[in-house]
């Protein structure tokens, strides 16, 4: 009996740890992109119900460039986020989310626009 009760919690354990955690499941512009084109809009979806609380993007040289984001008010699987004019340059994304159960969640991407001809950022 001890040892299904044991069993019995750890598999509690190792599932709520599961639904906790969400990834991003896709971007626009995917990790690693390089576009010939700046894009104008930001695409997060993760693979569950989470709220968007912290989303930044930073150039090559670390400065942020300026985005009019509010944290998400509901849980949602995608966000999206216009995005200012970009020069070419390469660029890091860095986002926080919240899943249901308060625990927070973070990662990054990155991307690169090119410059006229496809020139790469000095």
């Amino acid at each position: 009996m001890k040892r299904i009760k044991g069993l019995m919690a750890t598999l509690l354990l190792v599932s709520s740890t599961a639904f906790a955690h969400t990834d991003l499941k896709s971007s626009l512009p995917a990790n690693n992109a390089m576009l010939d084109k700046a894009p104008t809009q930001l695409s997060l979806t993760f693979g569950a119900k989470v709220k968007l609380v912290a989303l930044t993007l930073v150039n090559s040289k670390g400065g942020r460039v300026p985005l009019d984001f509010k944290p998400a008010k509901d849980m949602q699987t995608s966000f999206t986020q216009k995005l200012p004019v970009l020069a070419p340059e390469m660029y890091t994304v860095d986002w926080v989310t919240m899943g249901a159960d308060a625990h927070k969640m973070k990662g990054q991407f990155g991307f690169m626009v090119h410059g006229p001809n496809g020139t790469m950022p000095q």
